[in-house]
């Protein structure tokens, strides 16, 4: 097996080893069929090759530069292959998150030579094709209007899910990331009374599908049923465009699931979550 980087070249192999499972590659599909490869910048993508035949496929997304960690580190395919991909990865200074197919993901971490982790989840792919009748919350997409409102929201929502304040890790990139979702219609939001009730960030919509993120309901406005409805409303505004609806969630959040599952989601591929302690800091 060998390792070689990949460009538009390999873009049919990558292609046919993604539909081995389009729920799960949603993300990934969405890349490639809007702009392709990169080489270049904060984007790599690698392969893992056994002849003329694509083993597996790994991207790494933002690393600022050389030597410094990646945002997220996202694999697919043959979890052995994975290995030399993870390995390859840590050479270049290792990633502050890996999320996707759990056999793939368990691969890169372990040619990662299993660093100290923070968060090691395992999750699973829920998908909705159709919506169970019930209350829908009307929803839109957020501007720069409700900028303050979002911006905390989405930080409260990274500290329940990843145990990390973006206000204080990272506050500027925080920021950016915020305005560039509102900027691209990438932030759904609900209201009561004036105020942000639910919100949801779309991290993938095209035709095949759309994978949805976060999902955030304020304290104040918990118990009362914006959950599912805002749920519900969520996807049938995005069924407008797409064939499905997928996200990940923790095998551990019963809640969550008992949500998903009463708007219409079923469960498919096992997912994996990891998310690394800070190079300062030490696991005691």
């Amino acid at each position: 097996m060998i390792v070689r980087s990949l460009d538009n070249r390999h873009a049919a192999q990558i292609y046919n080893l993604l539909l081995q499972d389009v729920d799960a590659n949603l993300f990934l599909l969405d890349i490639l069929m809007r702009r392709g490869l990169r080489g270049w910048g904060s984007e790599r993508w690698s392969g893992v090759f056994d002849g003329n035949k694509l083993l597996s496929i790994a991207v790494s997304f933002g690393r600022k530069s050389k030597g410094s960690r990646s945002r997220l580190f996202v694999g697919v395919g043959d979890p052995s292959a994975c290995e030399l991909l993870g390995k390859q990865e840590q050479l270049a200074g290792g990633t502050r998150l890996i999320i996707g197919d759990r056999s793939a993901s368990d691969g890169l971490y372990a040619g990662m030579g299993k660093p100290p982790y923070r968060i090691f989840y395992d999750q699973r792919l829920y998908v909705c094709t159709q919506t169970v009748a019930g209350a829908s919350l009307p929803l839109r997409y957020g501007t720069m209007e409700h900028f303050e409102q979002i911006y905390n929201h989405s930080a409260e929502m990274m500290k329940e899910d990843l145990q990390i304040d973006p206000r204080e890790n990272d506050d500027v990139f925080h920021r950016a990331a915020i305005q560039h979702r509102l900027t691209n219609q990438k932030t759904l939001v609900g209201f009561h009374q004036r105020k942000i009730c639910f919100l949801l960030d779309i991290g993938t919509y095209f035709n095949l599908g759309s994978q949805v993120g976060g999902t955030f309901v304020p304290a104040e406005f918990r118990r009362r049923g914006f959950a599912s409805s805002g749920m519900r409303g969520s996807c049938l505004l995005l069924f407008k465009q797409c064939k499905k609806v997928t996200l990940h969630v923790h095998e551990k959040n019963t809640s969550a699931i008992k949500l998903y599952e009463k708007v219409g989601f079923q469960p498919r591929t096992p997912f994996r979550l990891i998310s690394f302690v800070p190079v300062q800091q030490h696991v005691q």
